[in-house]
C-alpha cells in the first residue's frame, strides 16, 4: 500500500495568527501539489539552495515573492538574524531529508526549533520518509557547532524521519514539536519502496540513485575530485584527470562490495571542480540498497584519494576552518584510517552508530 506523507494528513491548516512554512519544493503531496498552496502561509522559509533548488551549494541568495501565492520568501541559509521568525505564531516543516548529517537543511531545522522557544511560535512538522530508511545508524555523534555542514548531535547516517529528529530536536532544546504523522509508513522502508514519486530535495541529489550514493561520496567533497556536479549525474560519477583511466575502476571493482554495480567512465563537467576537463574514474549503481555498505566505501574511497595524494579542501570561512573533511565527518578520519586501517575504522563507527540507535529508539513514532 502506498505511503501517504504527512502533507496528505494534514486535516485542517491552522490558523494562529502569521503562519510561517519552512520548506522547498520537495515539499509536495503524494500527487505533486506544493505544500505551500495547501497551508497558505504569510511567509515561507526556505534554505540552501532556494525554495526551487535553483541555487548551487553555498550560493548566496536573496529574499523573494512567491509568483503564485505572492507572499514573501525568505532565507534562513547563513543568515545571523532571520527578523521574520520573531512575527510568526506558528511555522510548519514540510522538507524532505536525505539521512545523512551533513545537509544545511538539518542545521537549519535545529536552529528553527531553537528560535522557536526564543520567539513562542509552535511547530508543526509534516512527516516524510528517510529515504536510507529508519533502521539505518551508523557513526560517532556530532557536538553542536556553527558549522552548517554539520548537523548537530547525530550519527553520520541518522534513523529518524524529520518528524521524529524534529522531536529529537525538541526535547534536547526542552521544548515541544508536534508531527503530522505519514500513513502506511514502516522504518525498514527506502524510498523506492514507498511507492512515492521521488522529490529531489536539492539540486544535486536528482534520483533515488543519487540518495542511495549520497552517503558513499558526499566526504570526497574534502579533496579536490569530481564526484559529478556539473554532469547529468551528480553523486553517480567520481573522477579527476590526475587519475589513470584504469585506476579508480581497478580499485573500486576490487573491494567486491555487496549491492554495488561499478562501470568505468570518462566525464567533462560542464561546472564545479575540473570544468572542461576529462575526468577519468568510475560511474556508480546501487542495485541492491538493502545490501549495499554506503560507508564503508566511503571511507574506502577516502583511503583511496588520500594515498593518491588528492589536494584537500581547506577552509577558512562561514563553514568552519581547516579541512574540509574533518568538519564532515566531525573525527579525525584521515589519521585514524591511516593508522587503524578502514575495516577496524569502519567497525568501530559501525559499533557507535549501533549504540545510538538503541537511545533514539524512544523518539521513533513508526
Amino acid at each position: 500500500m502506498k505511503v501517504k506523507f504527512g502533507i496528505d494528513n494534514l486535516k485542517e491548516v491552522k490558523r494562529e495568527g502569521t503562519i510561517g512554512i519552512y520548506t522547498n519544493i520537495s515539499g509536495v503531496t503524494s500527487q505533486w501539489d506544493r505544500s505551500v498552496d495547501i497551508i497558505k502561509p504569510d511567509v515561507i522559509f526556505t534554505g540552501e539552495h532556494g525554495y526551487y533548488e535553483e541555487y548551487q551549494p553555498g550560493e548566496k541568495y536573496y529574499d523573494y515573492r512567491d509568483a503564485f501565492l505572492s507572499v514573501p520568501v525568505v532565507t534562513v541559509y547563513r543568515k545571523a538574524d532571520v527578523e521574520e521568525l520573531s512575527k510568526i505564531s506558528l511555522l510548519y516543516v514540510d522538507i524532505q531529508d536525505a539521512g545523512v548529517r551533513t545537509f544545511t537543511y538539518l542545521s537549519n531545522l535545529f536552529r528553527l526549533i531553537k528560535e522557536s522557544v526564543k520567539n513562542s511560535y509552535k511547530v508543526i512538522v509534516l512527516d516524510r520518509p528517510n529515504p536510507l530508511s529508519g533502521s539505518n545508524s551508523f557513526g560517532s555523534v556530532s557536538a553542536e557547532s556553527e558549522v552548517d555542514v554539520l548537523a548537530p548531535f547525530l550519527p553520520f547516517v541518522y534513523p529518524f524521519t524529520i518528524g521524529e529528529l524534529a522531536l529529537y530536536y525538541g526535547d534536547r532544546l526542552n521544548t515541544e514539536v508536534e508531527v503530522v504523522k505519514m500513513s502506511n509508513y514502516s522504518r525498514n522502508l527506502y524510498y523506492e519502496d514507498t511507492g512515492l514519486p521521488f522529490s529531489s530535495p536539492s539540486p544535486n541529489l536528482s534520483t533515488e540513485q543519487s540518495i542511495y550514493l549520497y552517503p558513499a561520496l558526499v566526504l570526497l567533497e574534502g579533496f579536490k575530485v569530481s564526484i559529478g556536479r556539473g554532469t547529468q549525474k551528480p553523486f553517480r560519477l567520481i573522477g579527476a584527470p590526475y587519475l589513470g583511466e584504469t585506476e579508480l575502476y581497478t580499485f573500486v571493482k576490487s573491494l567486491r562490495l555487496d549491492g554495488l554495480l561499478v562501470k568505468p567512465a570518462v566525464f567533462i563537467p560542464t561546472d564545479n571542480f575540473f570544468k572542461g576537463e576529462r575526468c577519468y574514474g568510475v560511474e556508480l549503481f546501487v542495485g541492491d540498497v538493502r545490501r549495499f555498505p554506503f560507508t564503508k566505501l566511503a571511507f574506502y574511497l577516502v583511503d583511496f584519494f588520500a594515498r593518491v595524494s588528492a589536494p584537500l579542501i581547506t577552509l577558512a570561512n562561514t563553514r568552519g576552518s581547516g579541512n574540509f573533511i574533518e568538519l564532515l565527518y566531525n573525527e579525525k578520519i584521515l589519521s585514524r584510517i591511516r593508522s587503524e586501517g578502514v575495516e577496524k575504522f569502519y567497525e568501530e563507527e559501525r559499533k557507535k552508530g549501533k549504540a545510538f540507535l538503541n537511545d533514539a529508539s524512544k523518539y521513533f513514532i513508526y
